[in-house]
């Protein structure tokens, strides 16, 4: 994962999986988390301009990173180095633990180190955004405007408590290859019946070709 910063900077995360030392990986994660927190107060502190790209807002720049940082953390089956910053903070997760999502542990440990710089209510309004569009699998460059859609308008049908039946299809195709299905909760009985057919279709296709 890269993500660019003011100034042209670049933060990776791809050197992290490869650390072998703690401590490194520990001091590495902080210094991202400390890049992403600095670049943040400076998009705030910039004027808003009525002709800027949506993204250059910096809540609507800030939440497809946190995404992108905490589905990467997810996929690489590293997300207690997330649970650990916190902790290494001196933070702590406010009410039952399952009722915090994983985005929401995620923002709280990437301003682990400043937390006024992103209040609690944000945190608590971003992380439900982000985990909103994590069930529906939706990529990190379309984030916004997922968000900017399903908070104007609660018409949709909807697949259980949370899921649009619009999207159906598109969660379906996504969960044959999930590299992370266990952080993404429980989907109803209808969606996994489907994708376990496919499964088993895929499966019975590939040994008639052998």
């Amino acid at each position: 994962m890269k993500i660019t910063l003011s100034g042209g900077r670049i933060v990776t995360t791809d050197e992290l999986w490869f650390l072998n030392d703690d401590s490194e990986e520990r001091g590495m994660l902080d210094g991202i988390c400390m890049q992403i927190s600095r670049d943040y107060d400076l998009r705030r502190a910039r004027p808003t301009h009525p002709l800027r790209a949506p993204n250059a807002k910096p809540n609507s720049w800030l939440k497809p990173v946190c995404y992108e940082l905490v589905v990467e953390f997810c996929r690489e089956d590293r997300f207690d180095l997330l649970e650990d910053r916190i902790e290494r903070c001196g933070r702590y997760s406010r009410g039952r633990r399952g009722d915090i999502n994983v985005f929401q542990t995620g923002i709280m440990a990437i301003f682990a180190h400043a937390p006024k710089a992103l209040g609690p209510r944000d945190r608590e309004r971003f992380g439900k955004q982000l985990w909103h569009a994590f069930r529906h699998y939706v990529p990190s460059p379309f984030i916004n405007g997922f968000i900017a859609q399903y908070e104007k308008s609660t018409s949709h049908g909807r697949i259980g408590r949370d899921l649009d039946s619009a999207f159906r299809d598109w969660i379906v195709s996504e969960r044959l290859n999930d590299p992370c299905p266990d952080f993404r909760g429980g989907y109803p009985k209808g969606i996994n019946d489907e994708v376990r057919a496919k499964h088993l279709n895929t499966d019975s296709s590939t040994r008639r070709r052998l």
